[in-house]
């Protein structure tokens, strides 16, 4: 019969002590991952349903419904809503949507609808905060987004984005709304800070772009392959690039009368009409022939959307009447703070503890055994 040789004791610690040393390592190597990279360790999502038949799936006593209107009653934590119905509202009431900063998530989504209404959100933490595709006629109204990208529209037509507060939450990297071949859209009464572009309207057309106020981002608009758009009575404030136009034919910087505040503009007004005598070169082909001299008096949202939470739903704002100057807007909820993250890096770096600690009393157990 074969006799295991057993290893010296001095050994076996040594082994042990450099096991416990790499666990510590590995653990909180991890956690310093998790820290960085919210998205990969996050809780599971919830994704809520409001079905093609009207249902809400899973049941839940965070959505109401009363006939076609759907109305959160409380905030919503790592929690997605996908629409597949028609003829719908869908109503915050002031209270939050919010992911853990993944990605890949979107708050809200829908697609191959008509006549949405999306109002009264606080939507953030997400890749996207609303995906709109092959939809149309959907309203997006008085929400306030903190994602990376805010409303990206997909091959959706006559939609209208009114009166939101919008703030990138990758500093200079994302877009405020994102409108990729898709036509005859309306992106009005919006303020904007901090994105790659605040509005990029790409391979669509005969958009219109008013009374937004671009501030601080990489680009206030950029269009790539979009013809027969119109941006006018805009503020563009301390952007790198005020306007960046790449691959277009046909665009108009003004109504005829009026077109924007560009704050690089460094004509005069001799008349003192509040309109520049000298046009405004966007680039070498397109110009705003009646830029205006000072900042234009818009009736815009409050643009600080840091996180925040909030158990208090804001007032219901009113729809913007389109032909009018001072849509009615949303009141900031200043009394709102970030939620608790996810506690990763605790989780992780326990677990890696607990496991040395298991280890090491199974070693004291085994020699002592050895030793009777």
């Amino acid at each position: 019969m074969c006799k295991v040789k057993l290893m010296p004791k001095r050994r076996a610690l040594t082994l042990h002590l450099l096991s416990v040393l790499l666990l510590a390592v590995v653990s909180f190597s991890t956690a310093d991952l998790a820290r960085s990279n919210p998205g990969l360790y996050a809780p599971p999502v919830l994704k809520i349903y409001i079905t093609s038949n009207g249902n809400i799936e899973p049941l839940t006593n965070s959505i109401q419904r009363v006939g076609e209107v759907y109305r959160l009653k409380e905030n919503l934590r790592n929690t997605t809503i996908t629409i597949q119905c028609d003829n719908i509202v869908l109503d915050g009431a002031g209270f939050i949507l919010s992911g853990y900063g993944n990605q890949w998530y979107y708050g809200i989504s829908l697609s191959n609808k008509a006549n949405v209404t999306i109002k009264n959100f606080y939507i953030k933490d997400f890749g996207k905060g609303i995906s709109i595709v092959d939809s149309s006629l959907v309203t997006v109204v008085g929400n306030k987004i903190y994602c990376n990208v805010g409303v990206a529209l997909t091959s959706s037509n006559y939609s209208r984005i009114l009166a939101n507060t919008l703030q990138c939450s990758d500093p200079l990297h994302g877009y405020g709304v994102y409108n990729l071949r898709s036509y005859h859209n309306t992106v009005k009464g919006n303020s904007f800070a901090d994105f790659g572009a605040c509005v990029k309207l790409q391979s669509g057309g005969n958009n219109v772009i008013l009374e937004n106020q671009f501030d601080g981002s990489t680009a206030g608009v950029y269009l790539n392959k979009d013809n027969s758009s119109r941006v006018y009575r805009n503020n563009f404030l301390d952007n790198k690039e005020n306007a960046l136009i790449l691959a277009v034919d046909s665009l108009q910087l003004d109504n005829g009368k009026e077109g924007n505040y560009w704050s690089d503009y460094t004509g005069k007004d001799g008349n003192g009409d509040g309109i520049g005598d000298t046009r405004y070169a966007a680039n070498l082909h397109f110009f705003d022939n009646h830029p205006f001299i000072k900042p234009i008096a818009l009736s815009i949202p409050n643009i600080s959307l840091k996180p925040q939470s909030s158990a208090t739903p804001s007032p219901t704002p009113l729809l913007p009447n389109e032909n009018s100057s001072n849509p009615v807007l949303p009141q900031e909820n200043k009394a709102q703070t970030k939620p608790e993250p996810f506690p990763t890096t605790m989780v992780v770096a326990s677990a890696g503890l607990s496991a040395a600690i298991v280890t090491s009393v199974s070693l004291v157990f085994y020699f002592k055994k050895r030793k009777h």
